[in-house]
């Protein structure tokens, strides 16, 4: 028996307790966690971290948030993942003053009256360790003197190997550097003085103020007409990224808290910031991610045994910032012409003005007076949003050299004529580190950038026209692609193989769907959710692969039970492809339980016999 009791926070007070069936237990702010905190409390994250049997113990798996990994302490210090947990533990989440609760476990109600048996240490007498010491010493012995002189051999055509590895990638990253220097060097004196002074002056910091008056740099915007700034629909749209992709839509954007506001701030010294007073940002920025996830998303298959690689659907990231304050005429940028956008190649000089603040020294004065950064860089390719080649008319996404990092988003960027060519909306980063959230910018040198189209097409009250006039370009780009359910579902197959020689043969398939009959409340966590029982005929000494799908990536659970509605095996991961195997003893149905989020689901079950196995 585990219990969980809320010391502080918005659950003090309240007490929570599992028997010994439960294995994991769920904290966050998803409906369907364990521990369900409210929705605003943004301490937590959807999925904070989780509590996981490990034989008699329980220890903690710490999820992944946007910033990292989330903030965990026990009896005040810090803990990462896989650490065991002691009995009486005082738990804060999100920082050390966070909501906090106690853990009680009382492990002497494990299984039975007798108790488990807790981990045991070997122990092999000392003489019998002697003797095996012995024979291994003359074993050893004979065999170290016929291996000195072959790894000797290796060692030394490794070492002339690497050494002449190591010259050789020292000799293609001082080109790649030469190469990268000559490019900025002529996209520098390509562009006149006179447009990066105007891009310059153009330059605008976008600050979140909350009820307090503290602000926050949130990226880039620039003057495009007499109230009007340029931005990026994730500045602009003030939407929630915590929401699934394919769940996004305008509920989850336009969002500003009670006393909340969005200001802008020119470039330069002696500038008072210009309150925001209306935000609007491009339709496709919502509808081309579920144009490509939809209720199932699209995957790459892959090989060597890897995970299927799935496509994400980010375009269309543009968005508009209005004032009431009429900018001088001077300081508005001009977007390029058609012909000249379609004319872009790669290797052309690019010029961008922003606010990259993100571990750069000096950001904690940008609200006192925005100072702009100038970077110089070039096309390195041009493709669709799905980085795919395509024709002139769809080449939507920019990939250039200019440096990014967080901040930088929004820049505009110019090309020798003066005008806009792109906005520049995401960079290339490396692993997460102690000192990123993001990781480090990527030596690749490719970062990303929106065609400026999506602002013109915005600007001008064309962008859902423009965005429909797109569909069919998507779908017969999407066609290179495979649909979810049957590329995860072949990958999960291969993956559950009992041995190398065994092939499955598909039982059944049943489509069905989560609806809201199906709700029912937990009368643990109190909690709504979705419960489906489907009937499975199986038949004695066969071993089974029962393999479920749920729409729109929603994290489901499943359970065998028995006649008597025991468990028999369980998958409670979350996925939404979850799946689990079973050899029954003796014939008859089972029942298959479903368990999701409240909210309405299309799933699909299958179930697979395998043969050729000793399973």
């Amino acid at each position: 028996m585990i219990t969980i009791r809320h010391l502080s926070g918005p659950l003090a007070g309240q007490s929570q307790s599992f028997d010994d069936s439960k294995t994991r237990i769920e904290f966050g702010r998803e409906p369907d966690c364990d521990i369900v905190y409210p929705a605003d409390e943004e301490l937590i994250g959807r999925r904070h971290f989780a509590l996981v049997r490990d034989l008699n113990d329980w220890v903690i798996h710490i999820h992944e948030g946007s910033h990292g990994l989330h903030f965990v302490s026990v009896n005040g210090n810090p803990v990462g993942t896989d650490q065991t947990v002691d009995p009486n533990s005082v738990f804060h989440l999100g920082r050390k003053d966070g909501p906090s609760f106690e853990v009680k476990i009382d492990r002497a109600d494990l299984s039975s009256n007798i108790g488990v048996t807790g981990r045991e240490d070997k122990f092999v007498p000392a003489a019998t360790q002697l003797r095996h010491l012995r024979l291994a010493g003359a074993f050893v012995a004979v065999a170290i003197v016929a291996m000195i002189g072959v790894w000797y051999r290796i060692y030394d055509q490794n070492q002339r190997q690497m050494a002449a590895t190591i010259a050789s990638i020292t000799q293609d990253e001082a080109a790649a550097k030469q190469a990268l220097a000559h490019n900025q060097a002529a996209a520098q004196t390509s562009i006149t003085q006179a447009v990066v002074d105007k891009v310059w002056n153009a330059t605008f910091l976008v600050l979140l103020q909350d009820a307090q008056g503290r602000r926050t740099a949130l990226g880039t915007a620039w003057a495009i007409g007499p109230h009007v700034l340029a931005t990026n629909a994730h500045i602009a749209g003030i939407c929630d990224d915590k929401f699934p992709v394919a769940d996004r839509t305008l509920a989850e954007c336009n969002k500003l808290q009670p006393g909340d506001k969005l200001l802008v701030l020119q470039s330069g010294t002696g500038h008072t910031p210009y309150e925001v007073v209306d935000h609007s940002f491009h339709p496709g920025y919502i509808d081309f991610p579920k144009l490509v996830s939809g209720k199932d998303p699209a995957f790459v298959p892959s090989v060597y045994g890897q995970a299927p690689s799935e496509i994400s659907g980010y375009g269309y990231d543009g968005g508009l910032l209005t004032i009431k304050e009429e900018l001088p005429a001077d300081i508005r940028l001009e977007f390029a012409p058609k012909e000249e956008l379609e004319a872009l190649k790669p290797g052309m000089p690019l010029a961008s003005a922003g606010f990259p603040y993100e571990n750069v020294s000096g950001d904690q004065v940008l609200a006192v007076a925005a100072t702009p950064q100038v970077h110089f860089g070039n096309i390195t390719a041009l493709t669709d949003f799905l980085f795919l080649q395509t024709d002139p008319q769809h080449r939507y996404l920019v990939q250039h050299s200019i440096p990014e990092t967080g901040g930088g988003s929004g820049s505009p960027i110019v090309g020798p004529s003066g005008h806009i060519v792109a906005i520049n909306n995401a960079g290339t980063f490396g692993p997460k580190g102690e000192w990123s959230s993001r990781g480090a910018p990527s030596g690749v040198e490719i970062n990303y950038a929106q065609r400026i189209d999506v602002i013109a097409d915005l600007a001008a009250g064309r962008a859902q026209a423009a965005f429909d006039a797109d569909k069919p370009y998507w779908a017969k780009q999407m066609a290179n692609f495979k649909r979810g359910i049957d590329v995860i579902g072949a990958w999960v197959l291969d993956h559950a193989k009992p041995d190398p020689k065994a092939t499955a043969t598909q039982v059944l398939t049943t489509p069905d769907k989560l609806v809201t009959n199906d709700m029912r409340i937990d009368p643990t966590t109190k909690k709504a959710q979705r419960i489906k029982v489907q009937t499975l005929p199986l038949k004695a000494g066969v071993p089974y692969f029962v393999f479920v799908y749920a729409d729109k990536e929603t994290p489901v659970a499943i359970y065998l039970k028995d006649a008597n509605n025991r468990t028999i095996v369980s998958n409670t991961d979350s996925q939404w492809y979850p799946s689990l195997s079973y050899k029954p003893t003796a014939d008859g149905p089972v029942s298959l339980v479903i368990v999701g989020p409240d909210k309405d689901t299309g799933i699909t079950t299958k179930v697979y016999s395998w043969q050729g196995s000793n399973s």
